[in-house]
């Protein structure tokens, strides 16, 4: 599946969309690592956090919001530690999406 700009894109149900100007496609739905890094929504241990972007990612999602505020890092370690980085890199290169 290709994407092209201005187009939304269904992967397992979930709608992807381009950004302008870019060839980055996304999930209309993201997940923001704030919620498993800062302990604001409760305590995650990292199995339990990653467990989560398992299956947020198995449904569809390809948007991750991390910051090196969330966590003091822990939610971009969290990317990299899940292998997210590279599933996403996988499913770019399958699908032409990001």
């Amino acid at each position: 599946m290709l994407a092209r700009p201005g187009r939304v894109l269904l992967l397992c149900g979930m709608r992807f969309r381009t950004y302008k100007n870019t060839d980055l496609t996304v999930s209309e739905v993201g997940f923001g690592l704030w919620t498993i890094s800062t302990g604001w929504w409760g305590n995650f241990t990292e199995g339990e956090a990653i467990a989560l972007m398992h299956k947020a990612f198995d449904l569809g999602v390809t948007l991750f919001d991390a910051a090196d505020t969330y966590g003091n890092g822990l939610s971009e370690k969290l990317i990299v530690f899940g292998g997210l980085s590279i599933w996403m890199w996988r499913l770019s290169n399958l699908r032409g999406i990001a």
